[in-house]
């Protein structure tokens, strides 16, 4: 990625603030300060406790309800789970999911996301 593409996405991320989850897009994070007073990495040190936890997900299919933006479904897919739904209703975040999607559709990442 280039410094110009970097700076673009950085600037885009910046531009949907506020973000709740810490998401790494090419390298680069959806956030760069709290939105809620929530730790900067959330929810990255809860996912390095619950990932151990989870049983094989190979193939099996995932439904995130109240995803936010998707940390969780990109997470599992990236774990081998053949499908993941996100369930979100607030349009700020559903959009953030969908963004996040879209760009990781590249990667094979894709998830479906549903706004209520």
């Amino acid at each position: 990625m280039s410094v110009s593409q970097t700076k673009d996405l950085r600037e885009l991320f910046d531009s949907l603030k506020p973000w709740h989850h810490l998401i790494y897009v090419n390298g680069i994070p959806t956030k760069t300060e709290s939105a809620w007073g929530e730790p900067l990495e959330h929810p990255i040190p809860l996912w390095k406790k619950i990932k151990p936890l989870l049983p094989n997900l190979q193939n099996k299919r995932l439904l995130d309800i109240g995803c936010n933006d998707g940390f969780f479904l990109f997470e599992t897919r990236k774990l081998g789970a053949s499908q993941a739904v996100g369930i979100e209703a607030a349009p700020r975040f559903y959009n953030h999911a969908k963004l996040i999607n879209e760009m990781l559709v590249r990667t094979c990442l894709h998830t479906t996301l549903i706004h209520l």
